[in-house]
């Protein structure tokens, strides 16, 4: 158990600082069905710690130990589970390191088995393009760098204030991740000027 949830969690991290460090990726504009939720759920972007744990009073805890991200982001609050249809999801609010507010939450399948991790992309997949239309981005199949099979899609819709991606990652069914990234578009804007 320990191994699959360290493998979990460095998947988690590489796809999280990819994102994180690579927000150039998405330029196009898409009109959405649904209007711009400034942030996932009760948790709003520009919120403090404090004021996630309020949102979520009954589901957020603060972690033992902040982790860390690319660009010095952390994440120090997570929801240990919470269902989206049938499949259970963790979330973490991910913070940024000048002011501690909110500038992204990374979700992603509770159980990471290869199986429950390609059902949760497909599912969510269906639920955010009912929800917001088309993506603005796509990217389907192989990465043919590597000598390995990898297989990586992601999806982008990009509203207002707020850029959603979802993300499957698999490596030789070795290492499978899926993943749903809430990012705040002024927080992906200040890191670009720093590029």
């Amino acid at each position: 158990m320990l191994k699959s949830f360290q493998t979990f969690g460095l998947a988690a991290l590489i796809i999280i600082t990819w994102a994180l460090a690579n927000p150039s990726s998405v330029r196009s504009q898409t009109a959405s069905k649904a209007p711009d939720p400034g942030g996932w759920m009760a948790a709003k972007w520009g919120m403090t710690e404090n004021q996630v744990l309020a949102a979520f009073p009954d589901q957020a805890r603060r972690l033992p130990r902040s982790e860390r991200y690319g660009g010095g982001s952390f994440a120090s609050i997570v929801i240990d589970s919470i269902e989206i249809g049938v499949i259970a999801y963790r979330v973490h609010f991910i913070f940024q390191p000048s002011d501690s507010t909110l500038e992204a939450v990374n979700i992603g399948p509770a159980d990471d088995s290869a199986g429950i991790c390609a059902a949760a992309y497909d599912h969510l997949e269906h639920l955010l393009t009912n929800k917001y239309g088309a993506p603005s981005y796509r990217k389907d199949g192989d990465d043919a760098r590597v000598t390995s099979r990898i297989i990586r899609k992601e999806l982008t819709w990009r509203l207002a204030t707020t850029e959603i991606s979802l993300l499957y990652y698999t490596h030789d069914s070795i290492m499978t991740t899926a993943r749903l990234v809430y990012r705040s578009l002024k927080a992906l804007e200040e890191t670009e000027d720093k590029l």
